[in-house]
Parts: structure tokens; sequence; C-alpha cells
């Protein structure tokens, strides 16, 4: 992770197919627990937890997600915002998320994949669409937490994965690092990490 992102006292998350929020509940309760638990807090500033929620039916969740703000959100860090998954991210549609890209700590991608696989892998068993220049445009550093249904796709998000300088929770490469595998049960998940761009 960048020393610009060490410093910041913001995360910035994005939640693609997020519904009401229910991602920023999530990441808002492990950043207090995680706050809360460090031996001089009182010399840290708590993580800010900035969310900015993608789904295609908007609209219709705004009002949900206002009422789950009143609870999680008192400083209005919560916020919805236009996706379609099944467009490529320069499509205006998605001018919003490709903009905030640059500046994303978590991505999250919830229950939303599956359902649009026929949009999202072609023929070729390539990622196409919004989750392929995600993988191409997200920041170095980022961390992409996938769960879904199922995990017929996962394969080829991990051949996007490598294609494009992440790496996931358990690759052969993490283990031959000495790392400790994680038993995070049933496969239905992928936890990805960007380590390089191939930009540079």
């Amino acid at each position: 992770m960048s020393n610009k992102k060490k410093r910041s006292t913001i995360t910035n998350c994005t939640s693609l197919g997020g519904g009401p929020g229910f991602d920023h509940v999530s990441f808002f309760i492990a950043a207090q627990f995680l706050y809360d638990i460090q031996p001089h807090r009182n010399a840290l500033l708590s993580k800010r937890v900035k969310t900015e929620v993608y789904d295609l039916y908007n609209h219709d969740w705004k009002p949900v997600m206002e009422s789950l703000g009143e609870c999680f959100d008192d400083e209005k860090n919560l916020t919805m915002h236009h996706v379609d998954l099944r467009l490529d991210l320069a499509d205006t549609a998605n001018e919003q998320l490709r903009s905030s890209l640059s500046s994303v700590d978590i991505i999250c991608v919830q229950y939303v994949l599956h359902e649009n696989a026929s949009f999202i892998v072609n023929d070729q068993k390539h990622i196409v669409g919004v989750m392929r220049d995600v993988f191409v445009m997200a920041p170095v550093g980022t961390v992409m937490i996938i769960t879904d249904s199922s995990n017929k796709l996962f394969r080829c998000l991990k051949d996007a994965a490598d294609e494009n300088g992440w790496a996931y929770l358990c690759s052969e490469e993490l283990l031959g690092e000495g790392k400790r595998r994680a038993y995070l049960g049933p496969k239905s998940f992928l936890v990805l990490e960007r380590l390089k761009s191939l930009d540079t």
C-alpha cells in the first residue's frame, strides 16, 4: 500500500451492486472495531469510511439507503450512484464510477456478477465490460472482495486478475513467500489485491 494511502484518514470504498448500502455498514463496524482495539488509539485518528454504492436500481434503493444512513452515516459518507455492469466503463451511464476509481481503496462486489454472467464473460471466457475495466484501472494497493451465489466465474476472474497485476488470496505466489494460508470457508468468494500496474 502506498504511503499516501497509509497516511489517509479516509478509506474509500466502492460497492458494486451494493443495494441499500450493507457494505458500508460492514466497513463501518470493522473500522470502528479495529480502531477500538488499538492499545494507543488516543494518538490515532479513527478511520472514516466513505462508501459509494453503485447499482442498476439506484433510485429504488436510495430511500432504503437513506434510512440506513441515519444509523451508520453521521458524516454523510454513504452515497448512491447508477451503474450498468452490462456496459463498458467508458459508457456515459458509468461516468461516476469511472472517475472514482483513481482513489478507491476497497472494491466490494457482492451477489451481482453471476446474475450478469452473459454480459461479463465473452465466448472466449474473458472478462469484458465494466469488470474488465475495473481490473485495468484500479490503483495499486486496491483490495477487491467478490462474493457470489456461484463460483463459476471465478476462473475467468482469476485469469483477469493475473493479466492485470492482481494477486488473489491463497495463490501459489503468496504461499511461496511463506505467508500463512487463510481458511475462509466456502469457495464462493475471492479476495484480490492489485500489486502492480501494467502501465508502469
